[in-house]
């Protein structure tokens, strides 16, 4: 006789107590997996590792060349482009997805979808405007701008820095009697009296009647003592700037104080006697005149 049938109630406890037995079983075999296993094939890894172990790479790649034999491939020509090859492609252009106002290709490749996601952007070396380089100077053109920087240090106080401007100016052209002369003046500044006397001298050695470096050469060597030598230089620049028609009476004020300091230092200088006695004339013998001749 047929079984009797099973309740639809019945039948889905049944199925649930199965499938909880089984889970319960799968996991005390889990948990037993290492300690009572005896080899390593136990482990799944394990068994995959092996597995790699045991792959013939050679024999792989033989089965791959034979395959795909190129040379044995016949000649495909490209199909021409007709009609519905060009509609295809208008399809394609209208399928094409747009992405930050830009098409994007429908061959997707990490480096596509990375220009999909990030917008670009231009460069920042694509930004930045060149700027005009300088035109080349000259080297009148850096001596003059050199002695003008010069000139702000000599205005502002700053003489060392001045002398090093002026010295800068020589290194460019060192014919400069402009640099020379405004050099010694700021050693005369500084009281630097004998730099400033040779500076003064290099300065006439290229111009000898420059009046400027005449006159700072006598006031440095009358700072030295050198009164009549100062005496000398006044006496040539006011030479020199009577024919130019300029600077007379500063020269003629430095002169007459020359020439009281000179006076002053004679007057000054240590007395002493020299004794002086006077020396024979030398007494020479006198010939006799020859006697005629007969």
């Amino acid at each position: 006789p047929p079984a009797p049938p099973v309740p639809a109630a019945t039948s889905a406890k049944a199925k649930a107590a199965a499938t909880s037995a089984g889970k319960s079983a799968g996991k005390k075999k889990g948990s037993g997996i290492l300690a009572d296993s005896t080899t390593a094939d136990g482990h799944t890894y394990d068994k995959a590792y092996k597995k790699w172990e045991k792959f013939d790479v050679d024999a792989a790649l033989e089965d791959v060349d034979g395959e795909f034999d190129l040379d044995a491939a016949p000649n495909i020509a490209a199909p021409s482009p007709g009609p519905a090859m060009e509609e295809d492609e208008d399809e394609d252009e209208e399928n094409t997805p747009v992405i930050n106002g830009a098409k994007m290709s429908m061959t997707r490749t990490p480096a596509t979808i990375v220009d999909e996601v990030v917008p670009k952007t231009r460069s920042a070396s694509a930004s930045r405007v060149p700027r005009p380089k300088p035109a080349a100077q000259s080297p009148a053109d850096r001596e003059a701008a050199e002695r003008a920087r010069g000139n702000e240090f000599f205005g502002a106080g700053e003489f060392a820095k001045a002398a090093k401007c002026y010295t800068a100016c020589l290194g460019i052209s060192n014919r400069s009697v402009a640099a020379f002369s405004n050099r010694a003046m700021c050693w005369i500044k500084l009281k630097e009296w004998r730099k400033a006397e040779l500076d003064c001298t290099l300065a006439l050695g290229v111009d000898p009647e420059h009046v400027k470096s005449l006159q700072r050469r006598a006031t440095a060597r009358n700072a030295l003592g050198m009164h009549r030598a100062a005496l000398s230089d006044l006496e040539a620049a006011v030479e020199a700037a009577s024919e130019q028609g300029t600077g007379l009476k500063a020269l003629n004020s430095d002169k007459r104080k020359t020439k009281e300091l000179l006076k002053s230092a004679i007057r000054s200088a240590p007395k002493r006697r020299v004794p002086i006695t006077a020396a024979m004339a030398p007494s020479f013998p006198v010939v006799a005149p020859p006697a005629p001749a007969p």
